[in-house]
């Protein structure tokens, strides 16, 4: 007996996770309520890409939170030369 709980933060996910349960022939139940939230549409108020498709906003955003995750995790370093550049007055 396999019991998962899937959160609704991001529904996409969730809904991706069932699936892949199914394929592998467990027994997933989605809650309406998940369901209705897998189903709506959404935008992200303000966002500075508005020409990115669905699937390209959670492309930019995995890739965000994976250089997050990496510099977090000291696996990762960004230098930043001063000397490399002139301010103007």
């Amino acid at each position: 007996m396999v019991l998962a709980r899937i959160d609704r933060e991001e529904p996409h996910y969730s809904s991706r996770a069932a699936e892949d349960l199914a394929h592998h022939n467990h027994t997933v139940t989605v809650a309406p309520a998940l369901q209705e939230e897998i189903d709506t549409e959404w935008t992200w108020a303000n966002y500075p890409m508005p020409w990115l498709t669905r699937d390209e906003v959670r492309e930019v955003g995995a890739a965000a939170q994976a250089i997050h995750d990496d510099i977090t995790a000291g696996h990762l370093t960004i230098h930043l030369f001063l000397g490399q550049f002139r301010s103007v007055s």
